[in-house]
């Protein structure tokens, strides 16, 4: 769908800036009309306040302005003044519409009651007992001061009016409209004022029914109508006047003639008349003459000055004849079309270069807005905005921009043009030249893309990612569907692409392909010559007709294959490839070949500088190999604990460690280049019998045990292990000898004392089957003992606790039988009876348990604590008065849980037991100890003085027991027993009377059996 271009819309918006010096005096002259209008106006109110006779009558005696027409004038030039202000905002053209419509009332009213023989009385309502001289009647205003009024109000009404200019209508034609008709008002008010300013030069008294208008007011008059016609000398019939054309030049030289010189003439002839000096008809002919001449030589002047300027215009146009021949010749060598934009129609002109630059054919009709379409997408708004920019600023139009050929191929234009307002501050026009820049602009982008690719790949290391890249970044650069580079193997006729560059939804060319399978032998011909070939459509090319099939499977229709030689030889190829059909630009093909030359380089070096990285890792590598397994030699030499040195083929001493010189008992230096028989002698012909006997047959000697004294201590006996190996070079001659001697005398001395120690072993293990056999007996015997203890326990406990139930009983018996007399004495030591034998029964108990502590066995099962607590607590029932919290993060583990609940038991039950309250609160938390579980139960009870820490875990040692009847002093020590059975640790932390709080450690892992 076409559209208009945004600089054709935006036109009617334009408000150019006003340039014409006329027009800017014509304002300045609308200013000084409207204050000079308000200060006469105001002047003369004053004369009449004040009774000034020469400001109410400027000639003295004369006729006088009425006070109506000082006001009228004063309201006629505020509006005036007004209209003057740029920009004219709403507010104020309503103000001046406002003032200028106050003044037209008055003389409105006036001329009907000259018209209608009405009796308004509108002028006595202004005037009052103001009355004016020299008229007809002195109170009303002149018929033609009240016309003038009229036309003066009508005129500033219209005057601001809106321009409707047509398009199409020439700009040199003036249109009616309002300032067209209010301009015609302000001429013809002017004209009634001149012709009373006439009348006085003339002397002239008018003896009508009008009233005659005062000097002043004339002047006044005068002045509204040159200030109205100068407010908009850009408009109506003033345009003409105030144009900078020849009919503007010539209207305004004869415009003082046409006013003054008949005005002139008249009065000379009237003086000549007024003093008898010729007769009417002479006058009037001297007037015809006089008239005559005057216009003659106007006319004179004006043909003089319109022949020369006339000349002046047919020269230049001969010039620009030349010229413009000189340009099309310029512009067709150039390849430069011209194109023309008339802003005024909203049609565009193009020459035929023009179209041919945008690929249409010579006779197309183009519009602005098919113009606009055919600008790529990217560049349109750009383009728009500039075409605006130059018409709005009346600046150069340069721009350079991509266009969409028909056939959707991309081309690069410079436009360059100017915007032409000929005589008016609208710009009509813009012109200018259109140049296919194409090919230069390829070329820019080609090199900028080279240059950018280039610096890239200069910091790739690896020779295929360099061709990977450039692949890529030259696909999407050309917009292809595939690049790919392959190897050549020129002998063997075959190619291999290792990696492909494609659009998605095309399939892989990864492969190994042969030459012959897709390549005529005149291409490969061409291509191993070094020359490029580029087809645009496959299927026109008869030479290849066999071989599209293989084309075909990787959507290939237009290829481009650039070969790379490397020292005269066929090395790579450089495949480009589309789906369509593609003209191969040369630009592309230079590009394409520049890509080739400079990436192939970049990877040659990059080849060669990866095969050096690498031969320098495997010599480094090598290099670290040697100097760790000299390095290990060295330490080996330095640190082993055994005796090494090289002896060459002379027996001389080459190389040999500390060790070994401490067992030869001479320092290293004193060995080298020295014979073992210079050393020691007396041993010298035993070890160089060894030495040559390797030497000779090439063959080790190995773990050979030889035995002598030390020259520091010949009186001790010592053992050495003796190994010879060979050092052969290259060709397999023995060089020397590798020494490795080793000290076995603390090992023979640890073998003979390991003898010793065995047979005293031996000895040792029958005494110990002894010992295991007495101690078998004594473990029987234990048993038996413990066996016996658990049943006399019983026996004692059952013995014991019957008497004392039935003595509990009996004193029950007692004082249920004889309740009702017995004394209060007698009640209280029966009471104190049964809490004895309760507490002696709670004692029993305690001894049962404490004696069980270490001998019985408890499973080992999951214990949830927080669980196992709450049962605890649910089995002692404690009084509703007392608070318990359980931790809610208590662990779960395996552990003996009857051991457990044994001691959380005791713990919680005593803190109830022993607190000083009947209410109270007790906290149980646990945290985790690494190997242990610490637990802890704290009261809020009166608390253990620190002195009684140690004492309460000792049996029979209860704190206060006076307190407590019923406590028997067994329960911690229990505790205790079973804690530290477990494993574990008990303790207390107290401070009275703050409560006290128990402490015991118990392990995660119960191996135990107690």
């Amino acid at each position: 769908m076409q559209h208009s271009p945004s600089f054709i819309r935006s036109k009617q918006r334009f408000s150019p800036p006003n340039t014409n010096r006329l027009e800017q005096s014509g304002q300045h002259l609308a200013g000084i009309a409207s204050k000079s209008a308000i200060a006469i106006g105001v002047l003369v109110l004053i004369g009449w306040q004040l009774d000034i006779a020469v400001l109410k009558s400027a000639i003295p005696g004369g006729v006088s302005m009425k006070v109506n027409t000082a006001i009228c004038f004063v309201l006629a030039g505020i509006s005036l003044l007004l209209k003057t202000h740029q920009p004219q905002s709403a507010r104020g053209e309503k103000m001046a519409s406002g003032f200028a419509l106050s003044a037209i009332v008055i003389p409105l009213l006036t001329i009907c009651e000259y018209l209608f023989g009405w009796q308004i009385g509108a002028d006595d309502r202004w005037l009052g007992d103001f009355k004016a001289i020299g008229t007809v009647d002195s109170d009303l205003m002149g018929i033609n001061t009240a016309v003038s009024f009229c036309l003066i109000g009508a005129a500033l009404l219209l005057i601001n009016s809106p321009e409707r200019r047509s398009s199409k209508q020439p700009q040199h034609q003036v249109q009616v409209d309002g300032v067209t008709i209010a301009q015609i008002m302000a001429v013809v008010a002017g004209s009634i004022a001149m012709q009373a300013s006439v009348s006085y030069a003339y002397n002239v008294r008018l003896n009508t029914v009008m009233t005659s208008m005062a000097l002043h007011t004339t002047i006044t008059f005068l002045t509204l109508s040159v200030g109205i016609l100068g407010l908009r000398s850009d408009r109506g019939f003033m345009r003409a006047i105030t144009t900078e054309l020849m009919g503007g030049q010539s209207a305004r030289r004869f415009m003082p003639a046409a006013i003054l010189a008949p005005a002139i003439v008249g009065w000379l002839i009237l003086q000549g008349l007024q003093a008898n000096l010729y007769n009417v008809n002479v006058a009037l002919s001297l007037m015809s003459i006089s008239l005559t001449a005057i216009w003659l030589g106007q006319i004179r002047i004006n043909a003089g000055i319109l022949n020369r300027l006339d000349y002046d215009r047919v020269r230049s146009a001969t010039r620009m004849r030349s010229s413009r021949e000189r340009l099309q010749l310029a512009l067709r060598a150039a390849k430069q079309g011209i194109w023309d934009i008339d802003t005024q129609s909203q049609t565009l002109t193009w020459d035929e270069r023009c179209k041919a630059i945008f690929g249409l054919p010579a006779d197309a009709t183009v519009t602005l807005a098919q113009a606009l379409d055919l600008i790529h997408p990217d560049d349109r708004q750009r383009v728009a905005d500039a075409v605006q920019s130059a018409i709005r600023e009346d600046r150069e139009y340069v721009e350079e921009y991509r266009i969409v050929y028909p056939d959707g191929t991309v081309g690069w234009v410079l436009a360059q043009g100017r915007a032409d307002r000929y005589s008016t501050d609208v710009p009509e026009r813009l012109l200018g030249t259109l140049m296919d820049i194409t090919a230069r602009k390829n070329t820019e982008l080609n090199e900028r893309f080279l240059n950018d690719l280039t610096r890239r790949l200069r910091q790739v290391t690896d020779a295929d990612e360099i061709q990977w890249e450039s692949a890529k970044s030259l696909g999407e650069y050309l917009d292809v569907d595939r690049v790919t580079w392959s190897q050549v193997d020129w002998a063997r006729r075959l190619a291999k692409i290792e990696r492909d560059w494609h659009r998605e939804g095309l399939s892989d060319a990864a492969g190994i392909y042969t030459l012959g399978g897709s390549l005529p032998p005149e291409l490969q011909v061409a291509l191993f010559a070094g020359e490029a070939v580029a087809i645009d459509d496959l299927t026109t090319e008869p030479l290849l007709a066999p071989y599209l099939d293989s084309y075909r499977q990787f959507g290939a229709r237009a290829v481009a294959k650039i070969p790379c030689l490397s020292e005269g030889r066929w090395v790579a190829t450089l495949h480009v490839s589309t789906q369509r059909v593609r003209h191969w630009r040369e630009d592309e093909i230079g590009l394409m070949q520049a890509v080739v030359r400079q990436i192939w380089s970049i990877g040659d070096r990059a080849r060669a500088a990866q095969a050096l990285r690498v031969e320098e890792e495997r010599t480094r590598a090598a290099q670290a190999i040697v100097e760790q397994q000299l390095g290990e030699i060295e330490a080996i030499y330095r640190s082993a604990p055994v005796g090494l040195c090289f002896i060459n083929t002379d027996l001389q001493f080459v190389r040999l460690n500390e060790y070994l010189a401490r067992i030869n008992g001479f320092p290293v230096a004193a060995h080298i280049g020295r014979t073992p028989s210079e050393l020691f002698p007396g041993a010298a012909e035993t070890i160089e019998a060894l030495y040559r006997q390797v030497i000779e047959s090439g063959e080790p000697i190995i773990d050979l045990e030889l035995s002598g004294s030390h020259p520091a201590r010949p009186d001790l006996l010592r053992h050495w292990l003796v190994c010879c190996y060979p050092q052969k070079d290259a060709e397999d001659c023995v060089v020397g000898v590798n020494v490795m001697v080793q000290e076995i005398t603390e090992r023979k001395r640890a073998e003979a004392e390991r003898q010793q120690g065995q047979a005293a072993l031996e000895q040792q293990v029958r005494e110990l089957d002894r010992v295991n056999r007495l101690l078998g007996e004594s473990a029987a015997k234990i048993e038996e003992r413990n066996r016996e203890l658990d049943s006399f326990v019983y026996v004692v406990s059952h013995d014991l606790k019957a008497p004392l139930r039935g003595i509990a009983n009996l004193a029950q018996w007692i004082e249920d039988d004889l309740e009702s007399i017995l004394a209060d004495r007698v009640r209280h030591h029966t009471s104190l009876l049964r809490n004895r034998v309760h507490r002696m029964e709670a004692t029993i108990d305690g001894l049962l348990d404490f004696a069980r502590v270490g001998r019985m066995v408890a499973p080992i099962e999951p214990v949830v604590v927080s669980q196992l607590v709450a049962e605890v607590i649910d089995s002692i029932a404690p009084p509703p008065t007392f608070k318990i919290a359980i931790a809610p993060d208590l662990p779960t583990f395996n552990t003996k849980r009857l051991f457990l609940s044994q001691v959380l038991t005791n713990l919680i039950s005593n803190a109830i037991k022993h607190h000083d309250c009947d209410h109270g609160s007790i906290q149980i938390s646990g945290r985790d100890r690494g190997d242990l579980y610490e637990f802890a139960v704290a009261d809020d009870g009166p608390g253990i003085a620190p002195e009684q820490h140690e004492r309460i875990f000792i049996i029979f040692q209860a704190v206060n027991p006076q307190r407590r009847n019923d406590s028997s002093g067994i329960g911690l020590s229990i505790v205790k027993k079973i804690v530290e059975a477990e494993g574990g640790n008990i303790w207390i932390e107290s401070q009275p009377p703050h409560g006290a709080t128990f402490y015991f450690t118990w392990p995660k892992n119960s191996n135990i059996s107690v």
